[in-house]
């Protein structure tokens, strides 16, 4: 709330109001500073800040951020106005770094502290709330920050004035998390009291927060309430005082409610002890930090009320104490006191042993330890006990022991509450000796402890333990947090009778137990020849540890024994940071670190193989580990070790037992190995380190690991489930000799899988079909003897084997080779049943799978043939056979995307083939120009080249060429096969191919179109031609050959573009032969097309089947059709015809020519005059449909080569004189030669009124074409690509709005040409028209800049494609 009774804002402000003011009731701010050096004086009155009932607003009385205000203050001195304040009173501090203008960022310090001055110096003046005030910080960065803090409240209390210090509203002034406001209580710069006693000013503290005074002065009082049920709890919070002025003075009152005696010299002294403890509880309020100067001195009293007047009953002076008297709290005020029972702690050292008997206690109770309620309290921050020898009963096979703290039986039980303060127990006796017992049914409690440090020694060879329980006793220790550890030692002359923590029953119907909740720190130590044997020994009874560390070292035996007995039938247990379920079921690891040396043991006394025991064990951190065996190699199954194993921790150690032991593993590591029998492993994200010969019984992983090391041995699991790595290492020198032992499954559940993994060591080449045939097998057969490594008993078909070389030796290593493993048979494989083995086939390099494609292929490099880039030479016979799958980026064996490609096979055979198994991938043997700029010639010279294509797809050729060259000098045979087209050699977008020598095309019967020589589109396909004429190679061609021609004209661009094809085909000598047609196909139109050039020679015995041989026919075809040939294209004038075909007449772009008959007769003028009307309906004709004019910016009125004859018949008896536009003559002309033009147009180029309603029909005058403007549109939106934008804009131009407009545009642009309107005119009905074009399509309207036609043209112009822009941008958000 911002609602101020005063409020100044204004820096450097000041306001005074003399007399007393009356301001209440206001929901903000009785009086409000928040301006700079703003100095408020009122002269006192009354001021109420509203009621805040649940304390969720920022009510106060007085708020002061920065500035001086001053209440009842003169001259800097107290006044004496009566005063009354309802209302938290708020100053706040504020200070930090601010940015000096125009230094770029400089920051300087700055300080604007709140001060407020109130005085309350009457018995009628009171303060009713807190001082109030923010610490948090506002930190705007390079801006600097504002961090608030408690302002400047100086406070005069006398002459009976009163505050009561209780918080009426909210306190601080933010609520926002992030700033995390703080308020810890009233804070006081300065108090000044009363000038004596008598005149003290009076506090009643009622809240729980402490009252803080920097600096004190005077005299005041300061009154308590008390819990009546028990007054010596005082109620409130503490009163802070950090320097006092010499002669101060300070009384604490509390009144005598449920207090009823121990006043008087003849109460009893439980009554004046009580007394006491409330009048030094009371003291303990007062903190003053500066004891030592005397200049404080304090009062503690109980009255009969709690007013001033009230009576006192009781008095007492404060001391204050130090760090070895009173409260050991330095400057904490205590009440000297000496009673038979102290409220609390009064010594730290003590040197008798407690026993949970009052009566032999009598120390704790006389240094206030030790409570009527039994319970043992210590206060003090640490205590000591160090007790001689004190003798117990021992319990079942024990002599009496000595314990430094005991519950020697169920009477004598002992609770310790340490209030979170450190113990320390250190005991040496000459017997049996122990540090904390409980026997034959006693408990020892010790709650809420810190640091805690048990020693017991034994100078003899007594028992030992710092814990020690029997025949049903119970230790319970409470030492929740990371700094509460237990510290636990144990030293025997005999170190075999001593464990740090020794646990023992001998009891049936009972079991001793002993729980530590928190950390601990155990160590047993031999190193001496004494010392303890065992750090935790639990015999038919329980341990439980929270964490910690736990060691046996210098030949201790055990970290942990356990084992049962026959007196009982409870099992040995041991639990350490486990985790347990609402039923006390343990169901994994507690959170604790855990850091454990030395053996777990299960077994011994009368359960030698320790099958009454169960170890329990989590290890749930990274910091945590074991370090240790478990190792009773006799030990039986029915003992239990479970390890509860994650979040990085780790177990070094073996198991040697035969005890049952469950290791649980996720995300942890395990280095050791297992030859007991009865192991069960659950691998998951997990590492075993194995380093022995192993036995699993039962095995179960998910993405675990397991490292073998060199010498490990074998490894068997009996049951096997889920999935793991198995890692070997191999002899870098000779790699498929596989290190360490094999791997053994019997039987494995269904679908379980296993890898075997070794890293690349030695191993450089051989994992790519590039490398040479020799690395590749040895690949393989690293895979092989890896695989070998592995043995299924069961075979049945339920495991899943991988071999896999990485290139390291870790799970995640990036995998090189990967194969299956099979298993065999007495018939596969090995031979060896269930043996595992990698199948594969050996390769060698007289096949090449790889493909060429001119760049540096590994393959043909690695193999010496491709010596530098491009240029392969083949030294013997090879086969290239490329195999692909669906959808691959490369479609030929020899393709030259990465260059050009030279074959050097001269003298060699060459079986290039490539095939496609599945999808609809084109298949080609030898192709260039497949990737868009990268058609790259190729050559090759071979004494024979063999050429085979195979796809599922739809489409094959034999030799491809698009854009590029491709020469062959070989005796060349080609087959194809393909679903849907199929061509020999295709040559197209300019490509060509030659080939030199034999050729034999094998026809593709399989495929719905096959052409043996395709060329299209300016492709060029010659055939055993060299230099004109024919090679002497044979050539043998089944199929038909295909050329074309094509004109194609843009209607937007308004061109007309033209290919050809050719195939020049050479059968020489009678063993050649043609099987087919030359095909071609006739279409017309703006896109037409016919044959293209085909010329063949034919000599020498060569023979041509001209006979249909493939299953399409194009277009058009009416006979094959050969244009050239020197050798065949004589003839002499009446042969018979080689073909028929009538071909479409070309389109005729001329004039317009009219013949206008007149039946009727009229003189010569009037024959001119119809001339002039029949020219006039002409114009009128084509002005009507706005054609424009080829040469100019305006409208045609007819052709440059327009004819027109008149035709009068002189022998009619209709005389006509008359032929103008008012004559009937003239109307009949008129009509009849604009209907007959405006026909003809029509059918000789298509001009009609649907055709011209279109803009850039009507614009075309103007220059405006498509093609133009898309290349203006192109230069600023880069997304779209030519089509579709020519598809938008051939759409938007024939819109009726469009056109509309566009034409009244098209108009304004006409008549300023004609000069009937100024270019100002133009410009500015232009600008409207643009502007309705905008509106009705939702755009922004361009802006015509100036009165041209080249701005005029250039707006509207960008005005279309704004509307082109938003469609197609529109179009591809929605889809």
């Amino acid at each position: 709330m911002n609602a101020s009774g005063i409020q100044v804002t204004g820096d450097t402000s000041t306001v005074t109001v003399s007399g007393p003011v009356d301001i209440s009731g206001v929901r903000g701010s009785g009086i409000r500073l928040t301006g700079k050096d703003t100095k408020v004086s009122v002269g006192g009155g009354t001021i109420t800040a509203a009621e805040d009932s649940d304390k969720s607003h920022n009510f106060y009385a007085v708020r002061v951020d920065k500035g001086t205000l001053d209440i009842n203050m003169k001259d800097g001195a107290a006044g004496d106005t009566t005063t009354k304040i309802t209302g938290d009173m708020y100053a706040t501090g504020q200070y930090g770094k601010k940015v000096v203008e125009y230094t770029g960022g400089e920051l300087i310090n700055w300080n604007d502290a709140g001060v407020l001055n109130v005085a309350l110096t009457d018995k009628d003046s009171f303060w009713k709330g807190v001082a109030a005030y923010d610490m948090y910080n506002s930190d705007y960065g390079s801006g600097g920050n504002t961090m608030h803090d408690i302002g400047q409240f100086n406070l005069y209390l006398q002459n009976g004035a009163t505050w009561t210090n209780e918080q009426q509203s909210h306190v601080t002034t933010t609520t926002i998390a992030s700033k995390n406001p703080v308020w810890t209580g009233s804070t006081l710069a300065t108090l000044h009291g009363g000038k004596d006693a008598d005149n003290a000013g009076l506090i009643y503290q009622k809240d729980n927060n402490p009252i803080s005074v920097v600096n004190y002065s005077g005299h005041t009082t300061v009154f308590y309430d008390h819990d009546a049920a028990d007054p010596t709890k005082i109620i409130g919070g503490s009163f802070n005082i950090t320097n006092a002025a010499e002669g101060s003075a300070i009384t604490f009152i509390t009144d005598n409610k449920g207090i009823t005696s121990g006043f008087a010299d003849g109460d009893s002294g439980d009554a004046k002890d009580k007394v006491a403890n409330v009048l030094n509880n009371l003291a303990g309020k007062l903190f003053y930090k500066n004891y030592t100067d005397g200049h404080l001195a304090g009062v503690v009293k109980i009255a009969d009320g709690l007013t001033a007047s009230s009576a006192a009953l009781k008095t007492g002076d404060i001391s204050f104490s130090t760090e070895e008297t009173g409260t050991f709290t330095p400057g904490q005020g205590y009440y000297d006191y000496k009673t038979s029972k102290p409220g609390s702690q009064i010594a730290k050292e003590f040197t008798t042993a407690i026993t949970g008997d009052a009566a032999a206690d009598t120390v704790y109770i006389e240094k206030g330890v030790l409570k009527d309620d039994g319970t043992y309290v210590f206060t003090a921050d640490s205590t000591t006990i160090t007790p001689e020898k004190h003798l117990i009963a021992g319990g079942a096979w024990l002599p009496q022991i000595s314990a430094a703290i005991s519950g020697s039986d169920e009477n004598h039980n002992v609770t310790i509450d340490m209030n979170g303060n450190k113990l320390t127990v250190d005991t040496t006796t000459d017997t049996h000796t122990t540090g904390i017992a409980a026997v034959g049914k006693g408990v020892v409690n010790i709650n809420n402890t810190g640091a805690m440090a048990i020693n017991a020694t034994s100078t003899t060879n007594g028992q030992t333990g710092a814990l020690f329980v029997n025949a049903g006793g119970t230790i319970n220790i409470h030492n929740a947090g990371a700094d509460n550890v237990l510290t636990l030692r144990a030293n025997s002359a005999a170190p075999a009778n001593a464990a740090v923590i020794k646990s023992m029953n001998g009891v049936s119907g009972v079991m001793s137990a002993i729980t530590v909740d928190g950390l601990v720190d155990i160590l047993a130590d031999k190193s001496n020849a004494s010392g303890a044997n065992e750090a935790i020994s639990a015999v038919a009874s329980k341990v439980e540890i929270g964490g910690g560390v736990i060691k046996a070292i210098n030949g201790a035996e055990y970290a942990i024994s356990a084992y049962g007995e026959f007196a009982s039938k409870n099992r040995g247990q041991v639990n350490v940071n486990v985790k347990k379920d609402a039923e006390g079921a343990i169901i994994g690891a507690g959170n604790n670190n855990v850091q454990m040396e030395g053996n777990v043991n299960l077994g011994g006394g009368m359960d030698s193989a320790g099958a009454s025991a169960d170890v329990s064990i989590g290890l749930n951190t990274k910091e945590s580990f074991w370090k240790g065996d478990v190792s009773n190699t006799n030990g039986s199954s029915a003992g239990i070790v479970n390890l509860y194993m994650g979040n990085g921790a780790s177990w070094t150690g073996n198991n040697l037992s035969g005890n049952t032991v469950n290791a649980n593993l996720d995300n942890a590591t395990w280095t050791g190995y297992s030859n007991g029998n009865a192991m069960h492993l659950k691998l998951d994200n997990s590492i075993w380190n194995v380093n022995g010969a192993s036995k699993i019984a039962s095995f179960s992983g998910n993405n675990g690991s397991i490292i073998v090391a060199n010498n490990a041995g074998d490894i068997s699991v009996a049951d096997y489930s889920g999935n793991t790595n198995v890692i070997y290492n191999h002899d870098a020198d000779n790699p498929t000799n596989i290190l360490g032992g094999s791997f053994t499954i019997d039987q494995a559940d269904a679908g379980s899988s296993i890898t075997l993994i070794t890293d690349n060591q030695g191993i450089t080449k051989g994992f790519n079909a590039y490398d040479k045939a020799e690395d590749q097998n040895t690949v393989n057969e690293v895979l092989n003897k890896l695989a070998q490594k592995l043995f299924y008993t069961a075979n049945d078909g339920k495991l899943a084997g991988t071999v896999k070389i990485a290139s390291g030796l870790t799970a995640s290593s990036a995998a090189l080779k990967t194969g299956d493993i099979s298993f065999s048979t007495d018939a596969t494989g090995t031979k060896t049943p269930g043996q595992g083995f990698y199948e594969y086939t050996v390769t060698d390099d007289t096949v090449i799978t790889d493909p060429i494609t001119g760049n540096l292929d590994k393959k043909y490099v690695n193999m010496g043939i491709e010596t530098e880039k491009g240029i392969y030479n083949f030294t013997k016979d090879t086969v290239i056979n490329v195999t692909k799958g669906d959808y691959s980026s490369n479609l030929s064996a020899i393709e030259s995307s990465g260059g050009p490609i030279t074959i050097n096979a001269d003298g060699q055979n060459l079986d290039v083939a490539y095939h496609v198994l599945k999808g609809s991938n084109v298949a080609r043997a030898v192709a260039t120009g497949l990737s868009y700029g990268k058609s790259k010639d190729i050559t090759i010279k071979a004494d024979s080249l063999k050429l085979s294509t195979d796809t599922t797809g739809f489409r094959t050729q034999g030799v491809y060429a698009t854009g590029g060259k491709i020469t062959i000098d070989a005796d060349t045979t080609i087959t194809t096969s393909a679903q849907t087209e199929s061509n020999g050699i295709y040559s197209g977008s300019g490509g060509t191919v030659t080939m030199n020598g034999n050729l034999d095309i094998q026809k593709d019967s399989k495929a719905a179109n096959y052409i043996a020589l395709n060329s299209d589109d300016n492709g060029i396909i010659n055939v055993n031609v060299k230099n004109g004429k024919a090679g002497a190679g044979i050539v043998k061609i089944d199929g038909d050959v295909f050329t074309k021609s094509a004109e194609t004209y843009d209607y937007w661009e308004d061109e007309t573009t033209s290919t050809s094809s050719a195939v020049n085909l050479a059968l020489q000598g009678k063993d050649s032969s043609w099987n087919g047609r030359s095909l071609y196909e006739v279409t017309s139109g703006d896109d037409s097309t016919s044959y293209g050039t085909f010329n063949l020679w034919l000599t020498d015995g060569a023979t041509w089947t001209n006979e249909k041989n493939g299953k399409e026919v194009p277009s058009g075809f009416t006979g094959s059709h050969v244009t050239g040939g020197i050798e065949t294209n004589g003839g002499r004038a009446g042969d018979p015809a080689d073909y028929y075909k009538p071909q479409p007449k070309p389109v005729k772009y001329g004039t317009i020519n009219i013949m206008l008959l007149l039946d009727c007769d009229m003189p010569e003028g009037t024959m001119a005059r119809a001339l002039v009307t029949c020219t006039e309906a002409k114009t009128a004709a084509i002005q009507e449909l706005l054609e424009g004019s080829k040469y100019s910016n305006g409208i045609a009125t007819g052709s440059g080569t327009d004819q027109t004859i008149i035709i009068a018949n002189s022998a009619s008896e209709l005389y006509m004189e008359g032929a103008g536009k008012h004559s009937k003559l003239g109307e009949l002309i008129g009509k009849t030669v604009k209907n007959a033009v405006k026909k003809a147009l029509a059918k000789q180029s298509g001009l009609t009124p649907a055709k011209q309603h279109d803009v850039f029909r009507r614009l075309k005058r103007f220059d405006i074409k498509p093609g133009d403007m898309w290349q203006a549109y192109s230069a600023q939106d880069a997304a779209v690509v030519k089509p579709e934008y020519l598809l938008a804009a051939e759409k938007l131009a024939k819109e009726d709005i469009m056109l509309v407009y566009t034409s009244l545009y098209a108009h304004l642009l006409d008549q300023h040409l004609w000069e009937l309107i100024s270019a100002g005119e133009m410009q500015m009905a232009g600008q409207k028209l643009l502007q309705a074009i905008a509106e009705q399509y939702n755009v922004e309207a361009e802006i015509i800049n100036e009165g041209t036609l080249a701005s005029m043209l250039a707006s509207w112009q960008q005005q279309f494609n704004k509307i082109i822009a938003q469609r197609l941008h529109q179009t591809a958000k929605e889809s």
